[in-house]
């Protein structure tokens, strides 16, 4: 009997900063134009290196990537708004991760699977990276001390849309008057949702991928 070898993944967090390319090229091909350029992108790493989650297989190829921006005050209430999105972002929009304390709402840009072989394997490897997301946040975010993020996030594709709904997000509005014409979503990130989240991904993410945290 043959039984199909599931991928060994590799998650370091800070990611490599060469990895941004990829990120970038994996996004425009998911997303198209409502992608951040790469220069804002590198700054926005530059500023805050954990706010990506790139997920590799062994052999250092990119297979998915999760990321997320602290906003200036100014620009977070004009995208909840509607009036701006995330392919208009420059590099002043975008906080350092210094400054994480002060703040208490969180964008999750993007969360990006990409196997053509297996959609099973694309779900198994968002469970792994909403794993280290969940950590990050426990360990580098605050919560595990209390601090409490007002998630948002918006419905880019009907997976993404699911997977939100999934986590717990709650629609704001169906996106017809906002600027990107995507539906709105937001959720409350707490101690507790962390560690919810955790016990759901981490059965197959510790067994299958190798996550550091520095």
């Amino acid at each position: 009997m043959f039984f199909a070898r599931t991928p060994g993944y590799v998650i370091d967090i800070p990611t490599d900063y060469h990895d941004l390319d990829s990120v970038v090229s994996m996004s425009s091909t998911t997303f198209g134009e409502t992608n951040v350029d790469l220069g804002v992108l590198r700054d926005a790493y530059r500023r805050n290196p954990y706010s990506h989650i790139c997920l590799k297989d062994t052999d250092d190829n990119l297979c998915g990537f999760l990321d997320f921006f602290l906003l200036a005050p100014d620009t977070f209430d004009a995208f909840v708004e509607g009036t701006t999105e995330e392919g208009l972002f420059t590099s002043k929009d975008i906080l350092p991760y210094e400054e994480y304390a002060a703040q208490n709402r969180i964008y999750l840009g993007a969360i990006v699977a990409y196997n053509s072989n297996s959609k099973a394997e694309n779900g198994r490897a968002a469970q792994t990276m909403l794993y280290a997301f969940a950590r990050l946040m426990l360990e580098k975010y605050g919560v595990a001390e209390g601090h409490v993020w007002q998630g948002y996030a918006c419905g880019y594709s009907p997976e993404g849309v699911t997977l939100l709904e999934r986590m717990g997000f709650t629609r704001v509005n169906d996106g017809a008057d906002r600027r990107d014409k995507y539906p709105l979503y937001t959720k409350t990130l707490n101690k507790d949702d962390a560690e919810a989240l955790i016990r759901t991904c981490e059965r197959f993410s510790q067994r299958n991928c190798k996550l550091t945290l520095r």
